[in-house]
C-alpha cells in the first residue's frame, strides 16, 4: 500500500480512529480501494511497473523516477506552466489523492449505515447531522485535481523524445484518456462510461 492510516489527518481526520474497530475498517477500505484507484489512474501495466520499481531490497535504492511519483515532483506542462504533482505516498507531507478518494468512500459508507449519523456538529447539548455530503465531496474533488496534475505530468512526458515513463500507456488510463489526452476536461468530468473507478468531479449533492 502507498498510504496508511497516518494520512487521515487535518481535514481528512476520521473520528475515533484510535478505536480498533474503526482502525480495522479504514485498513479494509485502503486495501480495497487503493489498488482499484491506482489501476484506473495509471493503467494496469504502469501500476504494476510502479509497484515493482519501488519494491527493491533493503540495500537498494529505487530509481528516482519512481520516487518522484511516490513523493511528488515539480514539472512543466505542455503549455510551459510550472506545476507540482503531490505524489501518491509522500511520507513527509502525508498528502495524497489516494487518501482523499478513500476518505470519500469511507464517509459515504458511514453515512449510509443505519447505526451511524456520519458527520455531526455541536448544537448545545445535542448533536445533529451536519452536511454529510459537502465535505467529503469537496475532498473528493480536491483529490481529482491533485490526480489531474499526475496526468498532466504524463502528458508532458509523452511529448519527449526519450520518455521518463515509457511504461505509461494513454490507452490504459481512464482519466488520461477522457481528460488530458482529449484536451477537454469538461468531457472528462462528464464521461459516463464504465470506469473501474470514476474520477469525475462531483457537485455538492454527491453526483
Amino acid at each position: 500500500m502507498f498510504i496508511d492510516q497516518s494520512y487521515f489527518i487535518g481535514p481528512l481526520t476520521i473520528a475515533q480512529l484510535g478505536q480498533k474497530a474503526v482502525d480495522d475498517k479504514l485498513k479494509d477500505f485502503i486495501s480495497r480501494y487503493e489498488p482499484m484507484i491506482m489501476e484506473a489512474a495509471l493503467g494496469y501495466d504502469f501500476y504494476k511497473a510502479f509497484l515493482t520499481g519501488i519494491d527493491v531490497g533493503s540495500d537498494e535504492q529505487p530509481e528516482q523516477r519512481w520516487m518522484d511519483l511516490l513523493n511528488g515532483i515539480a514539472f512543466t506542462d505542455i503549455y510551459s506552466v510550472r506545476k507540482r504533482f503531490v505524489g501518491f505516498g509522500n511520507t513527509e507531507t502525508k498528502i495524497s489523492p489516494l487518501a482523499g478518494f478513500i476518505y470519500y468512500e469511507y464517509m459515504k459508507d458511514l453515512a449510509s449505515q443505519n447505526t451511524g449519523i456520519g458527520l455531526v456538529k455541536t448544537q448545545g447539548e445535542n448533536s445533529v447531522s451536519a452536511n454529510v455530503v459537502s465535505k467529503p465531496v469537496n475532498i473528493f474533488n480536491d483529490s481529482a485535481y491533485q490526480l489531474r496534475a499526475f496526468w498532466e505530468l504524463m502528458q508532458a512526458d509523452q511529448q519527449k523524445t526519450t520518455k521518463v515513463y515509457p511504461e505509461f500507456s494513454p490507452d490504459n488510463s481512464i482519466g488520461y484518456r477522457y481528460g488530458v489526452y482529449n484536451h477537454n476536461w469538461f468531457y472528462w468530468n462528464n464521461y459516463q462510461g464504465n470506469e473501474s473507478y470514476s474520477f469525475r468531479t462531483k457537485n455538492t449533492f454527491g453526483i
